[in-house]
């Protein structure tokens, strides 16, 4: 049997640090006896450790926000990477590390050791993290609550808080973006996962009830950590923060999530666990309430990446993977797009069994469905014919009897099965590649609006100046086009029919409306302003609006008049090659125009 899991154990003992490592084939029981090496590691040495990672901490938290160069900030942690590796690591753990092929790491540890972070060590010029699939596991002195779990059933409840303080939009795109995936595995499962959102107006109680009656909960926002006095770190709200605290109270009281994830900077960093009454920060208290799996991280993060990483994480999770390799699937995805230098990868952590998967008792129970159903079937079928059609009957149980019968049936039976099984997951990988091609695409509209809000305050800034005598604007006619902004085609299309508009009628203006959404949450934030500073736009308008449809091949076109609401061109054709206008669609469309402009 494949050895696919490795334990690094960690234990302080008095005044020294035991550390080792050990194989353990899955699904095997337990040894008798379960040898491995330890390192004895001096107080010093552990108190030298400590600091070095609470400065370098620091010094990260510091960096990201100044927004500077990743080079720097990247050596640094490298530099603490490789202390920790030859601090803490002997030669043959070094050794078994780098030899092993198994896929999971699990560290197991104590609670004087969790502020420690061992998913950072470097070995090999390579994070622990970034070559396995890890998860936290700790041994406390505290108080925990012995929670039952939320029994997992579809739809799985997945709650979002996202925004709460109402000061971080990005938190709200990343919303939009989980529950784009959510969509994407639904239409292919189902609905698998049941996802609510909520923001702003939702309060202490509201928050507590939510928590309790979901499997999973997300949270996209600004979180605050004090290493002073962290039962009163937690996740900002508009009036007020939802603390460690907090959460101790709910412990007991009934059920809890079996994964939250606190997408929000320093989210899950903590200090050593005390034997005491109250949690040390966001991960310990929702731990120690029965919460089996937690997501968060070591410092400060960038809005995007982090939004991105949520994205691949759920992407990777609902899809049937671990929770171990949707995390370290999700770390990939940001060096790839970002690269090595950039660090947001590495601040998270998981605590928990890297090797859950959420689809497993999915699976068993549509398994279990499914074969009663068979079983039904066929009992009803024998029943029904064995009373009225006896040849029928009699070649049931010849084919039964006939051994070479029986193999080219089972051989039918699997090669039918693989086939609905390949095309189920191409199916299901499509769906998911498309969410992710709509979060790129949103990512980059983001960029184009901040490009032409720019250009809008530097028109403001500049003194007004009157148009020149020599520019008639009565002459100049203004279209909206209208089409999905998630259509590849459409936007090639509409990009064509203004390039071929414009060459032969310069005076025709254009604007593209299809994203709503940006111009609702401007005006939003206009409102919400100061009277003194808000912004008011002159939004165009638009004397006819172009509706543009299209469906794999085919291409609709209407023109709209909006002085009279009137219909005054429809036309419909299958694209050129797959991607261009027909022409003599293109020609219609310039008579009708020609007239307007």
């Amino acid at each position: 049997m494949k050895n696919n899991t490795i334990y690094l154990e960690v234990t302080r003992e008095k005044n020294s640090l035991k550390i080792g490592i050990r194989k353990k084939p899955d699904f095997s029981l337990e040894p008798s006896i379960d040898p491995y090496e330890i390192k004895e590691v001096s107080m010093e040495t552990i108190g030298m450790v400590e600091k070095y990672c609470v400065e370098t901490v620091d010094f990260l938290n510091k960096e990201e926000k100044k927004g500077r160069d990743h080079s720097g900030i990247s050596k640094r942690l490298k530099q603490m990477g490789d202390m920790l590796c030859d601090e803490l690591l002997t030669s043959d753990i070094k050794e078994k590390l780098t030899n092993t092929d198994a896929e999971y790491l699990i560290l197991r540890i104590d609670d004087r050791m969790v502020h420690i972070p061992w998913e950072l060590i470097r070995l090999d010029h390579e994070f622990l993290c970034q070559r396995f699939n890890m998860g936290r596991l700790v041994k406390t002195r505290q108080k925990i609550t012995e929670s039952d779990h939320q029994t997992m059933s579809v739809p799985l409840n997945m709650w979002i808080l996202a925004n709460p303080s109402r000061d971080l939009p990005s938190a709200d795109l990343e919303a939009d973006r989980i529950l784009q995936v959510t969509d994407a595995v639904n239409l292919q499962d189902g609905t698998m996962v049941n996802a609510s959102l909520d923001s702003s107006d939702i309060m202490l109680d509201g928050i507590k009830s939510k928590i309790k009656n979901s499997d999973f909960v997300h949270f996209a926002g600004h979180a605050d950590y004090s290493p002073h006095n962290s039962v009163q770190s937690g996740w900002k709200l508009a009036d007020s923060t939802f603390t460690a605290y907090d959460i101790d109270k709910m412990a007991g009281s009934s059920k809890m999530p079996v994964l939250v994830f606190s997408n929000a900077c320093q989210s899950a960093r903590t200090e050593e666990w005390h034997p005491e009454n109250d949690s040390f920060g966001m991960a310990n208290a929702f731990l120690r309430a029965g919460v089996k799996y937690y997501i968060g991280s070591f410092w400060e993060i960038m809005d995007t990446p982090s939004s991105l990483f949520a994205c691949e994480f759920y992407s990777h999770f609902f899809s049937g993977k671990t929770i171990g390799e949707s995390v370290r699937q999700a770390r990939l995805m940001l060096i790839e797009e970002y690269g090595h230098a950039f660090i947001g990868w590495t601040s998270y952590l998981l605590y928990g069994d890297p090797r859950f998967r959420c689809c497993d008792r999915r699976k068993t129970e549509n398994e279990d469905k499914k074969q009663v159903k068979l079983e039904s079937t066929v009992q009803d079928v024998i029943r029904t014919r064995s009373s009225s059609d006896t040849t029928t009957s009699q070649r049931l149980l010849s084919s039964q009897s006939n051994p070479k019968w029986i193999s080219v049936f089972l051989l039918i039976t699997v090669l039918a099965s693989a086939v609905i099984l390949g095309y189920t997951y191409m199916t299901k990988d499509f769906e998911l590649k498309n969410a992710k091609f709509k979060i790129m695409t949103t990512d980059k509209e983001k960029q184009r609006n901040d490009k032409l809000i720019d250009s809008i305050n530097k028109t403001f800034s500049t003194p007004h100046k009157t148009p020149s005598d020599n520019l008639n604007p009565a002459r100049f006619l203004t279209i909206a086009i209208v089409h999905d902004p998630f259509q590849p085609k459409a936007g090639i299309v509409s990009s064509e029919i203004k390039n071929e508009i414009k060459d032969k009628y310069p005076n025709i203006k254009f604007v593209e409306r299809q994203e709503l959404n940006t111009l609702l949450e401007e005006a939003n934030l206009a409102l919400a302003l100061p009277s003194e500073d808000k912004l008011q736009l002159n939004i165009l308008h638009s004397k006819l609006i172009l509706k543009l449809k299209v469906d794999k091949s085919d291409v609709e076109v209407r023109l709209l008049d909006t002085g009279n609401m009137e219909n005054i061109f429809h036309a419909a054709g299958n694209l050129e090659n797959g991607k261009k206008m027909p022409r003599n669609i293109f020609e219609k469309l310039l008579k009708t125009l020609e007239s307007r402009s």
